[in-house]
């Protein structure tokens, strides 16, 4: 994580807007995920070509995007909000008693007093537009260090304590975890916001339908807000992605291979499925995120009547080579059985079944002409 003091720069930095340098007030995301503020982005100024098309200012990009492709950050917005409230307000807070003395590095301005701290000051600095995005900064105090250094802790503490709230996903209420932004500006946990699009394509806070293009949602994540969070609060960060695999490991005891109870499948038999089930869409897409590979077994009313999952106990290996995605989050998958397998033990996870399986082979035509020989 980052040191209120040492770090300074870079926390003030995470709320910069790259293109102009000033304050990211009321960002927008590119297509290619990188961010500015609303006035660079009206300043990219499409014109009136059909389609509205605007040159990506950025060197790691330098590509044409699309107007209705660009995504007013409404969690952002609201971050540097109160980022701007939090920091304006220390200094000219009575608390902060160290001043320091701030300038452009490499710079011939003199540097500037300021009253509140090394985060106080590069905040000052920043604001004003005196600081261009990649340029690093110098100080000097005549205070002493250990006032500097109280006063940062102080403002980094209340900083973060003022951001905390807003930073978290309004599906699972925790700290955003991977966060993604939809196409309508709503930012949610990355798996939430996949376990959300698996029972429904829409957006859980205004209710857009989407055409999901893929399972990974690889196109939704958030950079700037990963960054953010991962600087304030890496401890908590840390423990939530424990708490998370711990959850996806918990209850599994060995019962590592997902199972489909749905119809008779054959070894070297290809064969296509239609994915529309909730529980069966997130073994697809923890399917599709590891080797791609899940046990296909018959419902089989006569098979233990007792048995909930009325199934059978032998089945067949099969590996995904192609999915597809409808627009009503329908998957389409193309498969090839592998081999065959019988259960050993099986239990229940998120609601579908997972097995401990073991494979086994059938005779062969030789094998089984002798068995009826010695008949």
């Amino acid at each position: 994580g980052y040191h209120a003091s040492r770090d300074a720069r870079e926390i003030v930095k995470l709320f910069q807007c790259p293109s102009c340098s000033e304050i990211l007030e009321e960002p927008y995301i590119l297509p290619c995920r990188n961010t500015v503020c609303k006035k660079c982005f009206e300043e990219l100024g499409p014109g009136d070509a059909v389609p509205q098309q605007f040159h990506c200012p950025f060197p790691d990009c330098k590509g044409q995007h699309d107007v209705v492709e660009v995504v007013k950050d409404f969690k952002l917005t609201e971050l540097v909000g109160l980022f701007v409230e939090a920091l304006g307000k220390f200094v000219a807070s009575e608390e902060n008693p160290a001043t320091v003395y701030v300038g452009v590095e490499g710079s011939d301005k003199p540097r500037v007093p300021v009253h509140g701290g090394r985060l106080s000051a590069t905040f000052e600095l920043v604001a004003a537009g005196n600081v261009p995005y990649d340029a690093g900064l110098v100080y000097f105090s005549e205070s002493p260090d250990s006032d500097i250094l109280a006063t940062d802790a102080m403002n980094l503490k209340r900083l973060k304590d003022a951001i905390r709230p807003m930073a978290e996903c309004n599906v699972c209420c925790g700290l955003l975890l991977e966060p993604a932004t939809t196409a309508c500006g709503h930012t949610y946990c990355l798996a939430c916001l996949q376990r959300a699009w698996d029972s429904d394509p829409r957006c859980p806070s205004c209710r857009q339908v989407y055409e999901i293009p893929s399972i990974s949602l690889s196109g939704f994540t958030n950079s700037r807000i990963s960054e953010i969070l991962d600087g304030l609060y890496p401890g908590e960060l840390e423990e939530r992605s424990r708490q998370a695999m711990l959850e996806n490991q918990a209850g599994l005891d060995g019962l590592d291979t997902p199972i489909f109870v749905c119809t008779p499948s054959l070894p070297y038999v290809t064969q296509l499925l239609c994915i529309f089930e909730p529980r069966y869409k997130l073994m697809l897409r923890r399917c599709l995120e590891g080797n791609r590979r899940f046990g296909m077994v018959w419902k089989s009313p006569f098979e233990n009547p007792g048995d909930e999952h009325r199934m059978q106990r032998v089945g067949t290996m099969l590996e995904i080579t192609e999915c597809g995605w409808k627009a009503d989050g329908r998957a389409m998958i193309i498969c090839t059985g592998l081999y065959k397998f019988v259960i050993n033990r099986y239990g229940r996870r998120d609601d579908y079944v997972v097995a401990d399986v073991e494979r086994f082979e059938d005779l062969s035509p030789m094998e089984e002409n002798e068995l009826e020989m010695l008949e």
